[in-house]
């Protein structure tokens, strides 16, 4: 990004870098994802309690969000049994799909997959933040303020309940 390789990025945050403008796009609130015959998908919200020895698929260990999700659970003394890690939340959905267990993503990511999963809103405050990066230098790209704006409009589409 800062040598003007790319016109827009999307990165999880925290992000500490120079030479690119960072934008905080808006909070993203985490829901739990299951199988329509799982033991939790008949309740309307799902307490991070309830996932105490659940069969769990988790996001990658490297991803911040995953250290957000460890440190919640462990706060809350819950251990869930891990059994698959995925770099990517739409895999994790799919994993799910497939009857791995079940997984923490955001409501964006788990929206599309309403109709064949139970998307559920989590008891606890938890969100994380991501943002939209740019080359901080020279003029922006009409087509990346486009997509920016797009985004931003899906993010709040896709969040709303």
């Amino acid at each position: 990004m800062s040598t003007r390789q790319l016109d827009v990025g999307i990165v999880e945050l925290p992000l500490f870098r120079s030479a690119i403008a960072i934008e905080q796009l808006d909070p993203v609130q985490f829901t739990a994802v299951m199988p329509a015959d799982h033991r939790l998908a008949g309740k309307e919200v799902v307490s991070l309690k309830d996932l105490d020895g659940e069969r769990m698929v988790m996001l990658a260990r490297q991803s911040f969000v995953r250290h957000q999700i460890d440190d919640l659970l462990a706060t809350l003394g819950v251990a869930p049994n891990v059994v698959l890690e995925t770099p990517s939340s739409s895999i994790a959905c799919a994993l799910v799909a497939a009857g791995a267990g079940i997984t923490l993503v955001g409501r964006s990511t788990a929206m599309p997959y309403a109709g064949s999963l139970v998307v559920r809103p989590i008891k606890e405050p938890f969100t994380s933040g991501y943002a939209l990066i740019f080359p901080d230098s020279g003029p922006r790209m009409q087509l990346a303020d486009a997509f920016a704006k797009d985004l931003r409009e899906e993010i709040r589409i896709a969040d709303q309940p």
